[in-house]
């Protein structure tokens, strides 16, 4: 698969980095909490006019494509169908400015947790987002990129309690 990423603006976003959407496994094993451990999902990052090539992909008949690069967020491309023998299909991803969102993580005594862990994955459908962050020294942290919709987070600290919280933020200007 052959393609090229753009930004808001329309024009071409270097180091964007090209996945496949889903397919390996860990988008659902985080959904569960579950550190995922098994094979990463195939990309490549595109050049400095925003052009990528995925190989040694398998055929396939639906084959969804997304990309990304902190703050900005991707949508899922239409499907595409790979087959032997067949010229590679070119592909257009077009990434957005996403949601950005601070917070503190706090102790049940309201204190703040230090170095801890922050999985996060979610988005609404079309539009998905994932990634992780650690709590600096005041329990605080901050993420950007983020694609509209629910969140999910998956917070371990260094003792190795977790706690999973769902967030859908509320837009704000600024």
């Amino acid at each position: 698969v052959v393609g090229r990423v753009t930004g808001p603006d329309g024009g071409p976003v270097a180091d964007a980095r090209v996945t496949r959407s889903g397919g390996d496994g860990s988008q659902a094993m985080w959904q569960w909490g579950v550190s995922w451990s098994g094979p990463r999902n195939a990309g490549a990052a595109t050049d400095a006019d925003g052009r990528f090539r995925l190989e040694a992909l398998p055929p396939t008949e639906a084959l969804v494509l997304m990309a990304k690069k902190s703050p900005l967020v991707g949508t899922q491309s239409e499907p595409v169908r790979l087959a032997v023998g067949v010229p590679p299909p070119e592909v257009a991803l077009v990434l957005a400015v996403g949601a950005s969102l601070a917070g503190t993580v706090l102790d049940a005594d309201g204190k703040a947790v230090v170095g801890c862990s922050i999985d996060w994955w979610g988005g609404d459908g079309t539009n998905w987002s994932n990634g992780n962050t650690t709590c600096d020294e005041a329990g605080a942290f901050r993420l950007d990129g983020l694609a509209p919709g629910q969140l999910q987070f998956n917070v371990r600290t260094a003792a190795g309690l977790t706690k999973q919280v769902q967030v859908t933020p509320a837009l704000k200007a600024s």
